[in-house]
């Protein structure tokens, strides 16, 4: 299963490249900020590609037949929570952006902004609880039933307004 997900996530990963290359050809005067947040999610798409990608090379080649580098949790407490969360939170601010322009009202966006913060300490809050687990397999406590909790509270509640 996980090595369906890194193969998923090159494959997304492509469609991203594809899909940035088609902005900057078609979009040459966009305003610069919205250039920043296109490039700024670019590279940090691109920096937990990496580090996946050695996740996995650490996994299924170097570690291939021990089952212990599956437990080992190395760099995904930074790519996984920490990049994802990042990265939805600038998606999260764009959009809030561009509704408070079309609604000519700040009330909804800042809604939307309330929940992306929420959103973001969620996604923190499992990093840290990730990095000091050190394994998967002790990932069965209640702290991080906690902050997936927050996580998903998060989810549910911008669902409603968006």
């Amino acid at each position: 299963m996980q090595l369906l997900g890194y193969l998923f996530h090159w494959g997304l990963f492509g469609v991203l490249c594809m899909q940035v290359y088609m902005y900057y050809l078609a979009f040459p005067t966009d305003p610069a900020r919205n250039k920043f947040f296109v490039y700024s999610v670019f590279i940090l798409e691109v920096t937990q590609t990496i580090i996946i990608t050695q996740s996995a090379f650490h996994v299924f080649a170097a570690g291939y037949g021990n089952f212990a580098f599956f437990d080992g949790v190395e760099l995904a407490w930074f790519s996984v929570p920490i990049i994802t969360g990042v990265v939805a939170f600038i998606a999260q601010t764009f959009y809030a952006y561009r509704i408070s322009i079309l609604s000519q009202t700040r009330w909804v966006a800042g809604v939307i902004m309330g929940l992306a913060f929420l959103q973001l300490g969620g996604s923190v809050a499992s990093a840290v609880v990730l990095h000091d687990a050190k394994l998967f397999s002790k990932l069965l406590g209640p702290h991080f039933f906690i902050t997936a909790a927050v996580r998903s509270l998060r989810a549910e509640l911008y669902s409603l307004f968006v």
